[in-house]
C-alpha cells in the first residue's frame, strides 16, 4: 500500500487552476522532489497535503485513509517554508521542544528527541541561542531539526534552500539527504531549481500550469523526457531543439530555418516511421561533438558546421554556443582541453542514437530512439 495516495486532486481559484487532477503515488520513506517554472502547482500541491488548502475535487490517502476532509492540525505534518519561521522569542530548545509538548510527549521524551535531532542536524551548540543571533543557514537547520522532532508523517519542504548562498546551499542539500537517510521520513521537497530536484529526488514530479508533465527517477527523467517541455526545462542548458521536417520515402531529415538536410541510417527511419512530416529534432549539448576533420561522412551521423559564438569554461567542460548567420544553432558541452575560440567556424556531429524526436503540433508525442528498441 502507497504511503500517500493522491487522486484527481484538483484546486482552482477563481478562473486559475493551480493543481489539474493529480493522481500518483508516493512510497512510505521516499524522498519525492517537485519541480516547476513558478506558477505550476508547486506551493499549492504542498499546501493541499498541509491542510491548510482544500481541494476543490479528488482525495488525499495517507496509509489507506481518506485524510481530506482533516484539518491542518489533524495530521501528523511538518512543513519547513522558504523563511525560517522560527519563534524569535525562545532560543533553539524551546523552539526544539514546542511540537513535542503540543503532541503530550514527556519532558524525557522531549529532551530525548529534542537531543537527537539537534545532533543529527549538528546544532548542538546553538541550543541556548535565539533566532535573533542565528545566520540563514543555522536558521534552516533549526527549522528542519524543529520539524523533524514532532515524527511527522510527512515531511514538506518548500524551497527551504532558495535564500541562501551556492556554497550554503550546496552544504544544506548534503544535511536534507543525510537527515532523510537516517530518519526515512516520507519526505516531499518541493524546488525551482531542476538541478536540486535531480540531485535530491529518489523520484521528481515535473509540474508545468498544475499538471504532471513526467514523474520518475532522475535518470529517466534527463534520458527520456516525456515531452518537448521536459527536455527543455531538465538540463543545464537544457535540451537543443531543431523544427524539423523528414521524409519517409528517402529517410531525408531537414532543418529548414538552418537550411541543412541529412539522410538519416535505415534503422532510425523505421523508429520515426509513424511520426508526421513535421517534427521537433532534440539532442542534449554533451552529445554534440567537435570533429576533428572538416567532412562528417558517416551516416549514423547528422554533422554540420557552426561558428562559436561564446564559450563558458566550466572547470572539467566548457558550454560553447554555437551560431550561423547570426542564428543560434545549438549549445555544446565539450572537454575543458577541446579547442574552441570564439569567432572560429568548427565542424560538429551529433550521433543519430543520441537524438529525440517531438511532434511538433504538442508536447505529448515523444520518441527517444535509445530507448524505443
Amino acid at each position: 500500500m502507497p504511503h500517500v495516495e493522491l487522486i484527481e486532486l484538483t484546486k482552482r481559484f477563481a478562473a486559475t487552476t493551480a493543481v489539474a487532477g493529480l493522481s500518483m503515488q508516493i512510497a512510505d520513506g521516499e524522498l519525492l522532489a517537485v519541480v516547476g517554472p513558478s506558477g505550476c502547482g508547486k506551493t499549492t500541491l504542498l499546501r493541499l497535503l498541509s491542510g491548510l488548502e482544500s481541494p476543490t475535487s479528488g482525495q488525499i490517502r495517507v496509509d489507506g485513509r481518506d485524510v481530506t476532509p482533516d484539518a491542518s492540525h489533524r495530521r501528523n505534518v511538518a512543513m519547513v517554508f522558504q523563511d525560517a519561521a522560527i519563534f524569535p522569542q525562545l532560543n533553539v530548545a524551546e523552539n526544539l521542544a514546542f511540537g513535542p509538548r503540543l503532541q503530550g510527549a514527556s519532558r524525557d521524551e522531549t529532551q530525548r528527541r529534542v537531543d537527537l535531532a539537534a545532533r543529527q542536524l549538528g546544532i548542538t551548540d546553538l541550543l541556548s541561542r535565539r533566532a535573533t543571533e542565528l545566520s540563514g543557514g543555522q536558521r534552516q537547520r533549526v527549522a528542519l531539526a524543529r520539524a523533524i522532532v514532532r515524527k511527522p508523517q510527512l515531511l514538506l519542504l518548500d524551497e527551504p534552500l532558495s535564500q541562501l548562498d551556492g556554497p550554503l546551499r550546496q552544504e544544506l542539500r548534503l544535511e536534507v539527504r543525510r537527515l532523510h537517510r537516517a530518519q526515512g521520513l516520507t519526505t516531499i521537497y518541493v524546488t525551482h531549481d531542476q538541478s536540486e530536484a535531480l540531485e535530491l529526488g529518489q523520484r521528481v514530479l515535473l509540474l508545468r500550469d498544475g499538471r504532471l508533465q513526467q514523474l520518475g527517477e532522475p535518470r529517466q527523467i534527463y534520458t527520456q523526457p516525456a515531452n518537448r517541455f521536459v527536455a527543455g526545462f531538465v538540463g543545464s542548458p537544457g535540451m537543443n531543439i531543431w523544427p524539423g521536417q523528414w521524409d519517409r520515402t528517402s529517410g531525408g531529415l531537414r532543418v529548414p530555418h538552418l537550411g541543412w538536410a541529412f539522410t538519416l541510417d535505415p534503422s532510425l527511419s523505421r523508429r520515426i516511421s509513424n511520426f508526421p512530416t513535421h517534427l521537433q529534432i532534440g539532442f542534449r549539448p554533451e552529445a554534440l561533438k567537435l570533429l576533428s576533420g572538416d567532412q562528417n561522412s558517416n551516416p549514423s551521423q547528422i554533422g554540420f558546421a557552426a561558428e562559436v559564438e561564446s564559450v563558458q569554461w566550466l572547470g572539467e567542460r566548457q558550454l560553447v554556443r554555437l551560431c550561423t548567420q547570426n542564428i543560434d544553432v545549438a549549445v555544446a558541452s565539450v572537454a575543458a582541453d577541446a579547442a574552441v575560440v570564439v569567432g572560429q567556424t568548427r565542424h560538429w556531429r551529433v550521433d543519430c542514437d543520441n537524438l529525440h524526436f517531438f511532434a511538433a503540433d504538442g508536447d505529448e508525442c515523444r520518441l527517444t530512439p535509445a530507448a524505443a528498441e
